[in-house]
């Protein structure tokens, strides 16, 4: 049975490259752009889900505490907030 991982983004392009990477790795890859369509994804019940820190309207650690109890799985966030201190310092 092939795992599925439920990848949470608003950046189109980083999504797709994840979506991509993970259905290579065999597996069963669903998308939101935002804590609204993630909502609306949690039926699938995915195994593990991939949040974005940083998202306009609800962000990805408001989503989290609102989902925390409704699902099973790992969460695991996604942040570009090193890569932006790094590029600023630089």
């Amino acid at each position: 049975m092939m795992k599925s991982l439920l990848i949470v983004d608003d950046e189109k392009e980083l999504l797709d490259t994840l979506k991509d990477f993970f259905e290579l790795s065999e597996y069963l890859v669903y998308t939101a752009e935002n804590a609204q369509q993630a909502e609306a994804s949690l039926s699938v019940k995915p195994d593990l889900i991939l949040l974005d820190v940083s998202m306009p309207g609800m962000d990805g650690i408001t989503l989290c505490s609102k989902i925390r109890s409704a699902v099973g799985c790992p969460i695991i966030f996604l942040s570009s907030y090193l890569l932006t201190f790094l590029t600023v310092c630089c």
